[in-house]
């Protein structure tokens, strides 16, 4: 509760150089900017010859978000927060209902 009431307070001297996430309810994240999963993706696939047109990310979180915007596909998990479903091309079951084997199922038929 803390945290959803103060984050934006929390965030304002970081705000240019930091990414500021909530991760969880719970959990509100500070990385440098540039650190994030789009970035992980995109250094770990690239060399290995895959384009984001190849990937398919799923999320649930606010540190998702660049990755299912990079990726191809991108789909959000049944209980992911609103943002991260706003932006998603696709959106799953939840965590606890196999999402994941689903939206594979759909999207590889």
């Amino acid at each position: 509760e803390y945290l959803k009431a103060n984050y934006k307070e929390m965030m304002k001297p970081f705000a240019d150089t930091l990414n500021c996430v909530f991760t969880a309810d719970m959990y509100f994240e500070f990385t440098e900017k540039g650190i994030d999963k789009a970035n992980a993706i995109r250094c770990a696939l690239l060399p290995l010859g895959y384009t984001k047109d190849d990937m398919i990310a799923f999320g649930d979180a606010e540190n998702d978000k660049t990755m299912i915007e990079y990726a191809g596909i991108g789909v959000a998990m049944g209980n992911a927060s609103q943002d991260v479903k706003d932006i998603a091309d696709y959106i799953t079951l939840s965590n606890d209902e196999d999402g994941i084997v689903h939206a594979l199922n759909e999207l590889l038929k």
